[in-house]
């Protein structure tokens, strides 16, 4: 996505607030990412929808916990695992 935005304006520069705004726009509304995540991880099993809402099921749980003591094993970037609150 930014390779192709920084192409299609090869003969501009590309502030930052630019950027980020293309790939707000192309990502999250035009494509409906959040949406599309979900659906994935309703689909395999970690998330629940109950009517309007979602939560995490067993298994989630487990995936979840997983990939935060991997993160810690390998001291890497936590991906959001422990994001907020934490």
């Amino acid at each position: 996505m930014l390779v192709g935005y920084l192409y299609n304006n090869e003969n501009k520069n590309i502030s930052m607030k630019e950027l980020d705004e293309h790939i707000y726009q192309l990502y999250f509304i035009k494509e409906s990412a959040v949406n599309k995540r979900l659906e994935e991880q309703v689909k395999i099993g970690n998330i629940e929808k109950i009517e309007n809402q979602y939560r995490l099921t067993k298994k989630g749980l487990i995936v979840a916990k997983f990939m935060s003591i991997t993160t810690e094993i390998f001291n890497t970037k936590k991906n959001y695992i422990n994001y907020i609150g934490k």
